[in-house]
């Protein structure tokens, strides 16, 4: 069979084409080409164009925020400016113009405030530099002259109650800036400020190290309930942690610091007193050095034996015997030991009562203020009997009496005193101060320890008594301030200044009445002085004002004293709260009732608002070593 005949399709590769194109003209392909090849390059240049100036504006926006979060907005500006539309970039350029604008005219405010010392028109000028430009050209500066000008004068010396900041708690000022007392809170109180410049206080259980017990309450101390879960710590004066005090420092009836350690006083009654006829306080003692952990008590030879009071270097501890003591033959066993009771040594048997007690800044000299005194009968006079007596504690001197003071007073008069002390100042320091008051004569003395001879006196031309305070100021002047010409608490009080030739000046408050401990001192060449007492009853908010008047107006007949605060005082004292008021080195501090803290010139002028959110200042608690 015939196999039916398969035609082979052609080649592809020379298929023949039924309508062919017209044959190309020379050179016209290549010139389609290089249309195509321009058109593609003009694409991808627009694309490219448009890639790098996006990623150009993000490259300044991203500099723009690093700029500002540098706070150099002189940078941050024109980098927004060149992201154009990028984000939020308008936005910032706006907002940024304003607070160089706004720099700009706090820096013309605050260069004119310096020049003219408005420090009033400086502290909020400062505040909006310090907020966008604290580097900018002089502020630096601007704020060095208003902390030497304004906040170390008004503050130096004083620890303030911030409620509101972080953490809240204490804050002392130092150059440059407040700093928190480590590990306060608003409920701690400022026991004391101890004689190298720390402070003493209570802190709370959340800021105690992990492990450390919060002791419970002590039911057996006026007040100490507010201690439950709450511990006693010593801060270094810039505020930094020193010492946290062992549970069983909490439970006294007063703590204080030596230079060396805190120490924590039970009051115990001994032996009656023979003109008073009431048992006289003496003192068991708990204390922990500074540097330890656990505190300790002295351990001394019996019951009978009792801590009188430490010397101000901490290194030693006045210890006294009362064994076989009687009231009809009182007499001061007196013994001198470390701390711990060890290297015990006597010092002498004294007539009468040993009621107060000195050393010199250098331990060298001891000073014992003795009552000798005795009653005839209950309503018949008193026979007052005082003495002070130098104690050479290098033990090369027997013990000298300086100063006696005998007198006869009916019951009802004031008491006569007499007293004596070490000054801590050039140009008296290590000498004595003796005061003496009878109620008809008042002398003040001076002498030298190392070199006994004639006592300088000086009779005071009003009589002061009914209590001496003492303060000495930093150009070597003394306050004196007592009770005037008078038998009650209604005889007003007197003010004597004593200037560095020894010379006598006196200043009246006829108005104000004496009742207790006026709280006075001498600020810049002023006599700074309040009308609240630090003791009142009942206690509580009561009206008070604060009065200056310059040490060269006492003398001057009919001298009337400048008011500079007028406000409260509160008279809670145990514990003390927080005081409105505060005397810093050459302005007086105090704070409004919604919280905002002022400082005035002694004079009551340039008063300025320096901060807010302030509760108050710490009691004025100076160690019992250091006032004059």
């Amino acid at each position: 069979m015939t196999q039916p005949h398969l035609s082979t399709p052609p080649d592809p590769a020379t298929m023949e084409l039924l309508d062919p194109d017209p044959p190309a003209r020379a050179g016209g392909r290549a010139w389609e080409r290089r249309i195509g090849i321009v058109l593609v390059l003009a694409v991808v240049g627009w694309g490219l164009s448009q890639w790098w100036s996006a990623s150009t504006e993000i490259t300044a926006y991203r500099a723009g925020v690093r700029a500002e979060t540098a706070g150099d907005w002189e940078a941050a500006l024109p980098a927004y400016r060149r992201a154009g539309g990028y984000g939020d970039a308008a936005a910032r350029v706006t907002r940024i113009s304003g607070i160089i604008t706004a720099r700009d005219g706090a820096y013309q405010t605050a260069e004119s405030a310096v020049r003219r010392s408005d420090w009033g028109s400086l502290i909020p000028a400062l505040a909006l530099l310090r907020g966008v430009g604290p580097t900018y050209r002089d502020t630096a500066h601007f704020a060095q002259v208003l902390d030497e000008q304004v906040y170390t004068p008004a503050l130096s010396g004083t620890v303030a109650l911030f409620a509101g900041a972080q953490p809240p708690g204490w804050y002392t000022y130092r150059p440059g800036g407040r700093r928190w007392l480590s590990g306060s809170d608003a409920k701690s109180v400022i026991a004391q400020r101890c004689p190298d410049g720390g402070w003493l206080l209570d802190i709370p259980a959340a800021a105690l190290p992990p492990g450390v017990p919060t002791p419970a309450a002590s039911g057996g101390a006026q007040g100490l309930g507010r201690l439950q879960g709450r511990r006693f710590a010593v801060v270094n004066a810039d505020g930094s942690p020193r010492v946290i005090l062992d549970a069983r420092m909490n439970g006294s009836s007063w703590t204080f610091c030596d230079a060396r350690q805190v120490w924590n006083m039970h009051y115990v009654e001994r032996v009656p007193h023979p003109s008073s006829g009431y048992a006289p306080a003496v003192f068991t003692a708990t204390y922990q050095v500074f540097t330890a952990t656990q505190a300790q008590t002295p351990v001394l030879p019996g019951p009978d034996w009792f801590v009188h009071f430490p010397t101000a270097d901490g290194t030693a501890i006045w210890v006294v015997d009362t064994t076989g003591v009687t009231a009809a033959n009182y007499q001061t066993h007196l013994y001198r030991s470390a701390p711990d009771g060890s290297n015990r040594r006597a010092v002498g048997t004294f007539a009468g009562r040993l009621y107060a007690n000195d050393t010199t800044p250098d331990g060298h000299y001891g000073l014992l203020m003795l009552d000798n005194s005795s009653a005839a009968g209950t309503t018949g006079p008193v026979n007052v009997e005082l003495s002070v007596v130098l104690i050479d504690l290098q033990g090369t001197q027997p013990p000298q009496t300086l100063a006696t003071l005998a007198h006869s007073r009916n019951p009802q008069q004031p008491a006569p005193e007499l007293v004596g002390m070490f000054l801590q100042r050039p140009p008296y320091r290590g000498q004595i101060l003796l005061l003496q008051s009878d109620g008809t004569n008042e002398q003040v003395g001076l002498l030298d320890p190392a070199h006994l001879g004639p006592i300088r006196l000086r009779r005071l031309p009003q009589r002061s008594y009914g209590g001496f305070y003492v303060k000495q100021d930093d150009q070597g002047g003394l306050l004196i301030t007592g009770q005037a010409n008078g038998t009650d608490s209604s005889a007003g009080l007197v003010f004597t200044y004593i200037d560095r030739a020894f010379a006598v000046h006196q200043f009246q408050a006829a108005d104000l009445t004496y009742s207790s401990a006026p709280l006075a001192t001498l600020h810049d060449g002023r006599l700074v002085y309040t009308d609240a007492q630090l003791y009142q009853s009942p206690q509580g908010e009561q009206p008070a004002n604060v009065y200056s008047l310059p040490l060269t107006a006492f003398d001057t007949p009919g001298v009337q004293p400048s008011r500079i605060y007028s406000g409260t005082h509160s008279a809670d004292y145990d514990p003390a709260p927080a005081q409105p008021w505060a005397a810093g080195g050459a302005w007086l501090a105090y704070v409004t009732p919604n919280g905002d803290l002022h400082a005035r010139h002694y004079d009551g002028s340039g008063d300025v608002t320096l901060e807010h959110g302030v509760r108050g200042f710490a009691w004025p608690y100076d160690s019992p070593f250091g006032s004059p």
